[in-house]
C-alpha cells in the first residue's frame, strides 16, 4: 500500500464521494475505484459502505473507520518525516507568501489556520501588498516572497500559474430592504447599485458578466461608488441599494444577519484567485507542501460554501 493510496482514502472520507476525491488527488475516477478495491483486497475487508447510493455521501464500514484513523496517523508521521529530512538536508522550513489586502482579510485566515494544524513544522509568513497585481515578477524573482496569491493571473512566461480558489462575486442587499431573494436580471439592474470603481478587478468581472446579457455598465443606476468590498457591505447594510462582493468577503464579514445574497436567474459572476510561483525551478519542501495543500478540500470546507473549481 502506498502513501498515495492513504491520501486517496482520506480524500474520500472528507469528500464523501469517489469522483470528488479522485479530482482532489488528480487521478481518474476509475483509477480511484481500482485503488480502493486493491486496498480492500489487501486488507481482506470492505472499507466503504456503498449501499447509500450516489445521492448521499459514501459511508465507512467499521473497518473503514478504523483504517481511516490509522491513515490519518500514518500521513501525519509521513509529513513529519519529510520535514525532518528536509531540515537535515539543510533546507529551510519557512516560506513567504504575498497576497492582496482583500485576499489577506478573507481567504487566508481560514487557509492558514488549517495549514498550521496540518504542518506545524513549517513557518509560513503572509504579507499583503498591492504589488502582487502590478509587479508579481519583481516580487518573486527579487526574492521578496516564494509564492503569490492574486485575483489577476500574470501573463509572464517566467511564472507558473494555477487556480487556487473559486471566489465568485455575488449581489447582496440589506435584509431589511424587502427585496426578493430570487429575481430576474432585469429586476436587479433596475435597483440602485453600490459600485466599486469601474476599473477595479471586481467591477470589471461584473461588467464582463453583464455584457454577456447585452447590458452595458452605463445603463446601471449607480447610487454610490466606494473603494472596497467592505465599503460596499457597509453601504448596502444601510439600505442604499444592491452591491457586488466576493463570496469569501461576504461569508467572513459578520454581516450575514443584516445583509443577504440575491439569486439572479441565469446570471453568475465568476472570479478566481491564482497561485503563482517561479517557473522551471524546483520548489522547496515548504513551498511544495503549501501548493499541494492548496489543492486539498480540508481548508475549503471551513468556508461553508462551494469553493471547488
Amino acid at each position: 500500500m502506498k502513501i498515495s493510496d492513504l491520501e486517496l482514502f482520506q480524500a474520500i472520507v472528507k469528500q464523501g464521494s469517489l469522483t470528488a476525491a479522485a479530482k482532489e488527488v488528480h487521478i481518474s475516477q476509475p483509477a480511484a475505484s481500482n485503488a480502493v478495491k486493491a486496498m480492500e483486497n489487501e486488507l481482506g475487508m470492505i472499507l466503504l459502505d456503498r449501499a447509500s447510493g450516489q445521492r448521499t455521501p459514501l459511508g465507512l464500514t467499521e473497518a473503514g473507520s478504523i483504517f481511516s484513523a490509522y491513515c490519518n496517523d500514518a500521513l501525519i508521521r509521513h509529513h513529519h518525516m519529510q520535514a525532518s529530512l528536509a531540515k537535515a538536508g539543510g533546507e529551510s522550513l519557512s516560506l513567504s507568501v504575498c497576497v492582496t489586502p482583500t485576499v489577506g482579510a478573507s481567504v487566508m485566515p481560514a487557509f492558514m489556520q488549517y495549514f498550521a494544524q496540518a504542518y506545524p513544522g513549517i513557518t509560513c509568513t503572509v504579507r499583503t501588498t498591492v504589488d502582487v497585481l502590478t509587479h508579481p515578477e519583481q516580487l518573486l524573482h527579487g526574492g521578496n516572497c516564494d509564492l503569490i496569491i492574486t485575483p489577476s493571473a500574470p501573463k509572464n512566461s517566467t511564472l507558473a500559474t494555477k487556480v487556487f480558489f473559486r471566489d465568485a462575486i455575488i449581489p447582496v442587499v440589506a435584509a431589511s430592504s424587502g427585496a426578493k431573494a430570487k429575481l430576474s436580471l432585469k429586476e436587479l439592474c433596475a435597483m440602485p447599485i453600490v459600485a466599486r470603481p469601474e476599473k477595479s478587478l471586481n467591477m470589471q468581472a461584473v461588467i464582463k458578466a453583464l455584457k454577456k446579457h447585452h447590458i452595458s455598465y452605463d445603463s446601471l443606476s449607480i447610487a454610490m461608488q466606494v473603494n472596497g468590498d467592505s465599503d460596499v457591505l457597509t453601504v448596502v447594510r444601510s439600505g442604499a441599494g444592491v452591491g457586488f462582493v466576493t463570496r469569501s468577503i461576504y461569508e467572513t464579514s459578520g454581516l450575514k444577519d443584516v445583509v443577504i445574497p440575491l439569486e439572479v436567474e441565469g446570471f453568475t459572476i465568476e472570479r478566481y484567485l491564482y497561485l503563482v510561483q517561479r517557473r522551471n525551478e524546483a520548489p522547496s519542501y515548504a513551498a511544495d507542501t503549501f501548493c499541494k495543500f492548496a489543492d486539498s478540500s480540508i481548508w475549503r470546507s471551513g468556508f461553508g460554501f462551494q469553493t471547488q473549481i
